[in-house]
């Protein structure tokens, strides 16, 4: 641990599942939208190599990509977008 890490106050960590850490990851995700009309879901294309994180919402893995804006996007992303859209 560093210095700093000890020389703080003792604190309770807390634990929590593995359905329920995916469940508050895909809450964090739906909590951010993109603007309207600057990604166009027809032109993503599904990508296989690794783009990093998500652009819009920084949580997921990005597994789109849409050539014209540059943007990498995850699955939950893509989601509200083509609902969004519909």
């Amino acid at each position: 641990m560093t210095r700093e890490r000890m020389s703080a106050p003792a604190r309770l960590n807390r634990k929590i599942c593995r359905s329920c850490y995916e469940k508050a990851k895909r809450d964090e995700a739906a909590s951010f939208r993109a603007l309207p009309q600057v990604i166009d879901p027809v032109s993503l294309v599904k990508v296989t190599s690794d783009l990093g994180r998500c652009q819009v919402c920084d949580t997921f893995r990005a597994t789109w990509h849409d050539p014209e804006s540059h943007t990498a996007i995850c699955d939950s992303c893509r989601s509200s977008i083509l609902r969004e859209g519909s």
